[in-house]
């Protein structure tokens, strides 16, 4: 994530500050939208796309933003002592990327590292996030009218109700759950889920993509598909890396990442839950820990 986001930056700053258009290479992916690229970063190179939002070697900025803020929330976790260049780079980049969610979800990700402190100080953080909680909460709408002031690209559509781009984030687990609902057990299998899904897309204005893994998992795997749910919250809380609220923050915020667009079939995303299971206790552990403690007793 720090090599692409080194080129990545380095792309934004001369296509837009320094206003360069640079001869790259276009590329064509299987949807017919355009790519200017030199491989570990891209830009957009359609019409129809306003801006050079960074997105890293991903297909679309909201995709790289989302990883961004889990390799911020990584960094925590790799050593006790936190790289500030790293830690610079990737917020940097994350600004870049232009992504409402991303730049909404950044403190969440940052509090991850002021989590990892003891004592007292954790128990203000704890706090205070709380209390910050339930203040958006409470005046959720009152902030996002006043950050769409501020920022009106960047913030507006979340005031529009009738933007598709809200209105699929919304019902794209409802629609799942309803796939789920009709096929409980086996579910409809991966392609079949994606084919039934494609077509109520098809069929309706106010949806026009799949958002959520989560749900997709089991309108594809039926009741196998709470398996993800369960292996990620077990891979999130296990690890010896966090404190237990540092690890309920970054639950949290992994969820709400892997559901505002679809992960299900990025290596990336399973990647990162099986580094998540080899910094904890796994099962395998608390078995052969169980294992020697009877060899212990039975030679006792």
């Amino acid at each position: 994530m720090c090599v692409t986001s080194v080129f990545s930056l380095a792309l934004w700053v001369v296509l837009n500050i320094a206003g360069i258009d640079l001869p790259l290479p276009i590329l064509e992916n299987v949807n017919g939208v355009h790519y200017k690229t030199i491989i570990i970063a891209s830009q957009f190179e359609e019409t129809y796309i306003e801006g050079n939002n960074s997105m890293g070697f991903f297909w679309e900025s909201g995709v790289f933003a989302s990883y961004l803020l889990l390799a911020i929330a990584v960094e925590f976790m790799l050593q006790s002592k936190v790289s500030k260049l790293r830690l610079s780079l990737l917020i940097a980049t994350l600004l870049t990327t232009g992504s409402t969610a991303g730049i909404l979800l950044l403190p969440l990700a940052l509090s991850v590292g002021l989590l990892k402190r003891g004592g007292k100080v954790r128990i203000a953080i704890s706090l205070s996030l709380l209390i910050v909680f339930i203040v958006v909460l409470v005046n959720f709408s009152s902030i996002i009218a006043e950050l769409a002031k501020i920022n009106p690209s960047l913030f507006s559509k979340l005031t529009d109700a009738d933007a598709v781009t809200r209105l699929t984030r919304l019902q794209s687990p409802s629609i799942c759950w309803d796939l789920f609902v009709q096929s409980p057990v086996l579910g409809y299998g991966y392609g079949g889920a994606l084919d039934v899904y494609s077509a109520y897309v098809a069929s309706n204005s106010t949806v026009d993509s799949l958002t959520t893994t989560s749900f997709f998992q089991l309108a594809a795997f039926g009741i196998l598909g709470f398996a993800m749910w369960l292996v990620t919250t077990w891979s999130v809380f296990a690890t010896r890396r966090l404190p237990a609220t540092a690890a309920f923050v970054l639950l949290v915020m992994f969820v709400i990442v892997i559901n505002k667009e679809p992960h299900t079939a990025s290596a990336l995303t399973y990647m990162l839950i099986f580094a998540f299971l080899s910094f904890g206790e796994g099962l395998t552990d608390l078995i052969s820990g169980s294992k020697h403690e009877g060899a212990n007793e039975k030679q006792a």
